[in-house]
């Protein structure tokens, strides 16, 4: 970042074009060196040499100090901490519901009458629909207590011809074990957005509890 220091106070952003508009009557040469710009009190301040800082509580901005040009490390005010906050909300709460998500839309065991084990897929609220479906029929079956089977095509392509209850007693307990991580997620959602400090923010572990 170019700065003119003026009467020991800067002005920037500076650049060169500004540099070449504020000095008309000189000619400048197509490179400027860190010497030539010093010389019409210009200096570049480089990234690189910006000093170490907590970027959550403290923003670095150019000062003086004994007259020359410097990066200055100072503490970002109420407002850019209320701001801070927001963003590191925002972004553990889309680390929670990425969390979430790998629990809760994944492959689920599911045991067929005879003990075999296969795989139910369960990747999007479509799979949660379709199970869902057949669920309902399930239970329709069973109340008006017929002993019919429901069909369910599972992760390896297969249509299984599964009896009526035991199709309604596997998805209930899948169900329930869904409802438990959306209640721990509704929960843990409910608690980051009661945080309102930085530390507190940072802290909260998205990972725990489940």
């Amino acid at each position: 970042m170019l700065v003119l220091l003026q009467n020991n106070e800067l002005i920037y952003p500076y650049s060169v074009k500004r540099l070449k508009r504020d000095n008309q009557n000189i000619s400048f040469p197509t490179n400027l060196s860190d010497d030539l710009l010093n010389s019409f009190n210009v200096y570049n301040l480089k990234d690189s040499d910006k000093p170490s800082y907590d970027t959550k509580t403290q923003k670095v901005i150019p000062g003086v100090e004994l007259g020359v040009p410097v990066w200055q490390v100072i503490d970002k005010n109420v407002s850019e901490l209320s701001e801070t906050i927001n963003r590191l909300r925002f972004d553990k709460q889309k680390e929670l519901t990425s969390f979430f998500n790998s629990l809760y839309w994944k492959e689920i065991p599911f045991r067929l009458p005879d003990d075999t084990v296969v795989t139910m897929q369960f990747r999007n609220s479509s799979d949660e629909s379709n199970i869902k479906t057949v669920q309902q029929a399930a239970l329709a079956i069973s109340i008006s207590g017929g002993s019919s089977t429901v069909s369910f095509r599972m992760k390896d392509n297969n249509k299984y011809n599964i009896s009526a209850d035991h199709f309604l007693q596997q998805t209930l307990a899948i169900f329930s074990d869904k409802q438990t991580l959306l209640n721990i997620f509704w929960e843990k959602k409910n608690e980051l957005e009661d945080l309102n400090t930085l530390d507190g923010i940072s802290n909260f572990d998205v990972e725990a509890g489940w």
